[in-house]
């Protein structure tokens, strides 16, 4: 028979699917949206036989690596299955994402216990944007599927001595590196976290076998690319666009892709019959440019993109009320899960984790093109300690999690849902 834990998780898993289902359902015959289209554009030549490619019918097909393809793959195989119709994958993604709401109270069962690991769980299954990725033609879902299996096995690993923890971990972001190459060193970031239970002498085997890993699952993908375009590409080809669109090209404002209205006539007509690989290196170099050209508002524009990233504020255009709803939301989150490191003292390699994931997705996206959604992995991971600690003060759970006698857990679930 299940514990009351295990009944109160599964109360979750299931609000978790309705209103992701919900939400799915509501949204199943929207258009498709910004990235949306590239991803929804090679799945589908790849599923109708014209290879991994962009270009619509009757258009020629384009070889493309401007997308990785740990989604691309699984999305091309629902249209060869269902159709080109979006709404199969919407589905799988919504199961995926209920597997998340699993792994964020997994971790938190390790660091917290059972009881306090749920409140974790509550916060992934009814926090709005998670609930919206799941209903988009994008990698979110399944890069945070990817990055909290990481963690969890990497966190088993570390501190339980399950010694099939790093290699799964490796491969689990591996795996993420296909989506989003940018986030392959967060492999090398557990084992560096773990590094004050291993031991100094013990960091380097086990850091460079997660390279290893990682360069292992990206491989074939490698192979594919030096044989198509004749260059070692071991992400994508779109990494110019991200970091030249992120540097403010358009009199300090960002751009997210080169379709976009703010983008400079100078670097439409440069780019005009650029083959992709070209293209990428154009703009790479063309991003550092603009920095040299206004090296200070850069600067600014810097601490600026971290705001976006945490906050989804900080932009030119003045917030909408939504914008500000998530910007406090967000900050209560942070501020509850620096309460439970001071209060709850989880192990201290699972807190460097966290900081080491804040600093780096903050690093990276300081440079590179920033959005709110690509902070949703660390996210994922703040909740097992801001749920704990929001758990803990509920009225009806004592000091340590454990429910109080009287009402039965359903009573609970109600009052605090």
């Amino acid at each position: 028979m299940p514990n009351r834990s295990h009944r109160w998780l599964i109360a979750v898993l299931a609000t978790g699917l309705v209103l992701r289902l919900a939400f799915v359902l509501s949204v199943r015959d929207r258009p498709l949206v910004g990235d949306e289209g590239s991803y929804d554009q090679i799945a589908w030549n790849l599923a109708s036989g014209r290879g991994y490619s962009m270009g619509n019918r009757p258009e020629p097909a384009i070889p493309t690596a401007s997308r990785g393809p740990g989604y691309i793959l699984p999305l091309a195989a629902s249209y060869r299955v269902a159709g080109h119709s979006k709404l199969a994958i919407l589905i799988a993604q919504v199961f995926l994402d209920v597997t998340c709401i699993v792994l964020v109270w997994r971790i938190g069962r390790r660091l917290f216990g059972p009881a306090l690991a749920l409140g974790g769980a509550v916060l992934y299954a009814v926090y709005p944007p998670m609930i919206l990725q799941s209903g988009g033609v994008l990698t979110e879902t399944m890069v945070n599927a990817s990055v909290l299996a990481a963690l969890d096995a990497g966190l088993r690993w570390g501190l339980d001595g399950w010694r099939p923890g790093l290699p799964l971990s490796g491969l689990a972001m591996g795996i993420c590196a296909l989506n989003k190459p940018q986030l392959a060193p967060v492999a090398v970031l557990i084992v560096l976290a773990m590094r004050p239970a291993l031991g100094s002498a013990r960091f380097w085997g086990p850091a460079l076998l997660q390279v290893a890993l990682v360069a292992a699952v990206l491989a074939p993908w490698m192979v594919r690319n030096e044989m198509v375009f004749h260059r070692l590409i071991p992400g994508v080809t779109n990494g110019g666009v991200t970091f030249w669109g992120g540097t403010g090209p358009d009199h300090g404002r960002t751009i997210g892709g080169i379709g976009e209205p703010g983008v400079p006539a100078s670097v439409r007509a440069a780019i005009r019959g650029m083959s992709e690989s070209e293209r990428d290196r154009y703009l790479y170099a063309e991003g550092i440019r603009v920095i040299r050209a206004a090296p200070g508002r850069f600067a600014l524009l810097m601490f600026r993109k971290v705001a976006r990233l945490w906050f989804n504020l900080g932009f030119d255009d003045p917030p909408s009320r939504g914008s500000l709803m998530l910007a406090a939301a967000n900050a209560i989150l942070i501020a509850l899960g620096i309460v439970a490191v001071v209060t709850l003292k989880p192990p201290a390699p699972a807190v460097s984790l966290l900081v080491a994931m804040a600093v780096f997705f903050s690093i990276v996206h300081m440079i590179f093109f920033s959005t709110v959604r690509y902070s949703l992995p660390c996210y994922a991971y703040l909740f097992s300690f801001s749920g704990a600690e929001l758990w803990r003060r509920l009225p009806r759970f004592g000091a340590h999690g454990a429910p109080i006698s009287g009402g039965s857990s359903l009573d609970v679930m109600d009052a605090h849902s």
